[in-house]
């Protein structure tokens, strides 16, 4: 991966013209790579490399679907690595103690300037709480602890088109709490970790519990794609993919279009029965009235 300074050309692969100990990677690689310190270039294209901070207290499912569905070139990437559940109770039980012995510094230095000791950065009660809401959760509700690394790789033709796709995917992170933070001096790695060789070379993670983690489950549609005679019924809503169902197969293959008026309904119909008519050992029936239907009969052959 990145700017290879050799001319661009078509030639054939010299398989037996390779030296000894030589790998066919020495021949594709580029011969350098030109990075700055916010992006980088990778042939005509340029790109850079973020990091998503979550701050948000609770996250929504939606959050990684509206960066997924953006029209630029973006790849995301999630580094998820499990921690042992009695290393992370042990880990959270230090953290708590630490927390204690800051408020207890805290409380002094209250005491010993005269006010009252109750009086303690709102911070640090709140660290303590969540520390000891997260600890309950590992104890009693049967979560784990996942370390995340979510990193985000903007590619596009010119600078500009660059910034704009990386200010539209920081706006959708801000939509939901969080902060899409460019890599300094670390886009090469943020490269490599994006390939889907399953390596990170970037460390910052995020510690989340197993219910947090599966909202980044990207897989939560059910599709309907049926092999054989199967026909097209759309596309699906959340998955864009298409809708191939053969009714001959269910249970029930009795179907029902509804619609608003105008919506398209009899244009459904006549879809369906061309794409039947297609179909071997088909044979089509319509009992109706309409006259828009006689054109389609008529070119179908029937009566």
């Amino acid at each position: 991966m990145g700017y290879s300074t050799r001319r661009a050309s078509r030639s054939p692969f010299p398989l037996t013209g390779l030296p000894r100990r030589a790998y066919y990677k020495d021949f594709i690689a580029p011969s350098s790579s030109i990075l700055a310190r916010q992006i980088f270039p990778h042939g005509k294209k340029i790109g850079a490399a973020s990091f998503l901070e979550i701050l948000a207290p609770e996250l929504n499912d939606r959050m990684l679907a509206d960066i997924l569905d953006l029209e630029t070139g973006v790849i995301v990437n999630l580094h998820i690595r499990s921690i042992d559940q009695s290393e992370a109770i042990k880990t959270i039980k230090r953290k708590i103690t630490d927390l204690d012995k800051m408020k207890i510094e805290e409380q002094k230095k209250a005491v010993r300037s005269g006010y009252d000791m109750d009086i303690i950065p709102s911070d640090l009660a709140t660290f303590g709480s969540e520390a000891k809401n997260l600890l309950q959760d590992l104890q009693s509700r049967n979560e784990r602890m996942f370390l995340l690394t979510f990193l985000v790789v903007n590619m596009a033709d010119t600078k500009r088109k660059l910034e704009n796709d990386i200010f539209a995917a920081a706006g959708i992170a801000q939509k939901y709490n969080c902060r899409l933070t460019r890599l300094d001096y670390q886009q090469e790695a943020g490269l490599l970790s994006s390939v889907p060789i399953g390596e990170n070379l970037i460390p910052i993670q995020r510690g989340l519990t197993t219910s947090s983690t599966a909202i980044f489950i990207p897989f939560i549609t059910q599709e309907l794609f049926q092999t054989g005679q199967a026909l097209y019924y759309g596309l699906n809503a959340l998955s864009n993919n298409m809708i191939l169902c053969d009714r001959k197969q269910l249970k029930n293959p009795n179907g029902l279009i509804l619609g608003t008026p105008g919506s398209g309904k009899s244009f459904a119909a006549k879809r369906e029965m061309t794409n039947a008519f297609s179909l071997p050992t088909t044979t089509l029936s319509s009992a109706t009235r309409k006259p828009s239907i006689f054109p389609l009969c008529s070119v179908l052959m029937g009566k």
